[in-house]
């Protein structure tokens, strides 16, 4: 698993995501559906994710300043397989 670290303030409100590459997902087994969630609650998810082929995408916005997230994305994929953090890659946003 690979974890990435983003640091924000809390009026900065931005697209964060994955890009999944092969063995997983490659330009014929695209990802069909996504979901994030993101743990504690504070940190705002704005609408759905936004597939394009083999990335996701999460507008996001919001947090409380010195608190550490953790957004986990769930996909499937075109072949039905699915792939969830923590399992496979996960966001950390720390605001500051």
């Amino acid at each position: 698993m690979t974890q990435f670290i983003i640091e924000k303030t809390p009026p900065e409100k931005f697209k964060i995501g994955l890009y999944y590459l092969p063995p997983d997902v490659d330009d014929i087994n695209i990802i069909l559906t996504a979901t994030a969630v993101v743990t504690p609650s504070g940190l705002t998810l704005d609408g759905d994710p936004v597939i394009s082929g083999q990335r996701v995408m999460q507008m996001m916005h919001g947090g409380t300043v010195g608190e550490t997230y953790l957004m986990q994305f769930t996909v499937t994929t075109l072949d039905g397989s699915i792939y969830c953090s923590p399992n496979h890659d996960a966001i950390i946003v720390k605001v500051m």
